[in-house]
Formats: C-alpha cells, sequence, structure tokens
C-alpha cells in the first residue's frame, strides 16, 4: 500500500512541478540538463520512499503483539530457566516432585502466604516467576482437577513488582474458604482476587469474591467434574485490571468477568503458585498447572 499511495503522491506533484510538455533541445547540453532534472526528481523521492517504508516497518513491528506459551511438557530445571522461568523459595521435596505427573507441572499448597501477617514474613514456596516486558499484557494459566478442600488452599496467578514482596502485588486464586468469623455458612470453592500495597500495608483489598461452589454432600461430585479444567486470566491495560475464569468439564467452558478495577502498580514478575496459608494442618495438595501463556 506503501508503493501504491507513494505512486499517486509522486504523479500529483509531478503534475504541479513539471511544464506542460518538455520537448528535447538539441546538443548534449541540453540532453544533460534533462538528465539532471530526472535525476534530481527521482532519487529524491525514492529517498522519501525508504525513509517511509522503514518507519512504517519499524512501527508495526514495534506494535506487533509477542505470545509465550508453555504447556509444560519438560519442567527440568534446564529447560524452565531457557524458557525464562526461575524459582524462589524452593522447598526441595516438593519442588523435585513439579515433574511427577507427565505433561504438567505439579506445585503443592506448601505452607506460606503473601497476604499480610504480622508474625509471619510473606513467603510462597516454590513460586514459579518470570518477567513481564511490558505494562499492558493478557496472562492465563490452565488448571486440572484442582480441588482445595482446606483452608486457605489455593492456586493461581500473582503479579509482583519485585520477588522480595516490598512493593505491589495483585493475586488471582482458585481457593477454598469455610472461613466466616463464627457465622454458619456453607463451605465454599472461589475464585477470589486480591490486591496489596506492599510492605508496611497491613490491609490488603479483596476485590473480588465469588463462590462457584457452595459445597454440601451433594453438590462434591458436581464440583469436582466441574473443576476438571479450570482457567484464570488478568488482563492488564495501563491501570486497568480485568480478571476473568472459567471452569467446567470440558477444555473450552467460556470465561467469565469476575472483576475489573484501576490498581496502580508497574509489575516486573508474572508468578504460578500454590499455598495454603500459614497453617501447619492442612493437606500440602497437588495443583497441576498444564498452561500458561503471556502476550504482551
Amino acid at each position: 500500500p506503501y508503493w501504491f499511495q507513494y505512486k499517486e503522491q509522486y504523479h500529483r506533484a509531478a503534475q504541479r512541478t513539471l511544464p506542460p510538455e518538455i520537448k528535447p533541445a538539441k546538443g548534449s547540453g541540453s540532453f544533460l540538463n534533462g538528465k539532471k532534472l530526472v535525476i534530481g526528481i527521482v532519487v529524491p523521492a525514492l529517498i522519501t520512499l525508504i525513509i517511509v517504508l522503514l518507519i512504517s516497518i519499524g512501527a508495526f513491528q514495534s506494535s506487533k503483539a509477542e505470545e509465550f506459551t508453555d504447556d509444560f511438557h519438560s519442567v527440568s530445571e534446564d529447560s524452565l530457566n531457557s524458557r525464562g522461568w526461575f524459582a524462589r523459595s524452593k522447598d526441595t521435596e516438593y519442588w523435585n516432585r513439579r515433574g511427577e505427573k507427565p505433561g504438567y507441572l505439579t506445585l503443592f499448597t506448601l505452607r506460606g502466604d503473601n497476604w499480610p501477617d504480622s508474625m509471619e514474613a510473606p513467603l510462597i514456596k516454590n513460586l514459579l516467576l518470570r518477567k513481564i516486558p511490558s505494562n499492558c499484557f493478557i496472562a492465563e494459566v490452565h488448571l486440572s482437577n484442582f480441588i482445595p478442600h482446606q483452608n486457605w488452599q489455593q492456586a493461581g496467578i500473582i503479579l509482583l513488582e519485585d520477588t522480595a514482596f516490598i512493593g505491589k502485588s495483585v493475586r488471582l486464586s482458585l481457593a477454598y474458604n469455610d472461613f466466616f468469623g463464627g457465622a454458619p455458612a456453607s463451605r465454599e470453592i472461589l475464585i477470589q482476587a486480591i490486591t496489596s500495597l506492599g510492605k508496611g500495608f497491613n490491609k490488603p483489598e479483596e476485590i473480588a469474591h465469588q463462590v462457584i461452589f457452595s459445597l454440601d454432600s451433594s453438590k462434591e461430585n458436581f464440583a469436582r467434574t466441574n473443576l476438571q479444567n479450570a482457567a484464570l486470566r488478568i488482563e492488564k491495560q495501563d491501570k486497568k485490571i480485568r480478571f476473568v475464569f472459567a471452569n467446567g468439564s470440558m477444555e473450552n467452558s467460556a470465561f467469565k468477568e469476575l472483576a475489573s478495577q484501576d490498581f496502580d502498580m508497574q509489575p516486573k514478575y508474572i508468578g504460578i503458585f500454590a499455598l495454603k496459608g500459614f497453617v501447619n494442618e492442612a493437606d500440602n495438595l497437588p495443583a497441576y498447572f498444564k498452561h500458561f501463556s503471556l502476550v504482551t
């Protein structure tokens, strides 16, 4: 399209510039003058065309979306590192079990949390991280048969400004809850989104608490069937963050919006995690991650 646009502009410019008729004059001097005239018009036009094409190609390449996907067919340390992943706060016993289910990355709901706690320093064991190259992105993770059944078991995606939990963070997770401050209520499996302002701020904000299953003996099999496939997605455009999720017996279940909110942060890292809070009695439940994608 740039070439045809240039031709059209060039012909219009030539019609305005050239006299109605150019007659060849006798002698070599007139011939050379005509040749110089042609060169004087064509060469600058070609240079202009080349510059326009280079600028257009550069703009196209800079605006082209980049996508990273990982289906975790290999979870060896070298393979993960070569794909841009790195682990923090390794628990050797459970980190060594990350490949026990072929075709999945297996993380366990180990003791720890990034939720502010006056008695505990923030910690997520076997947190798998990678750098985020842009402030605008879409991140998505898929889980298989993750069915939390004790407080505060959960797995999902986390955004961090740093790896020491000093700065701001955003967390989206599939979780279990049966803590209601003494109020009678059914056990629940939910999708939760929380934001934290970081060190020195001991009150995170729960911006979404979407119950997907209220559990009793008649609904547990239903919940188990519909958690065969679960997906979490965070979409970030400058300050605007949108949270969506999907679950069902089929892999192509539709996404549903959970919440959308402005939150001013510049995440440098994105991670996938499993945790159970700062409790000792809950099981170390495996969470099977089968897909991750990041579009920037």
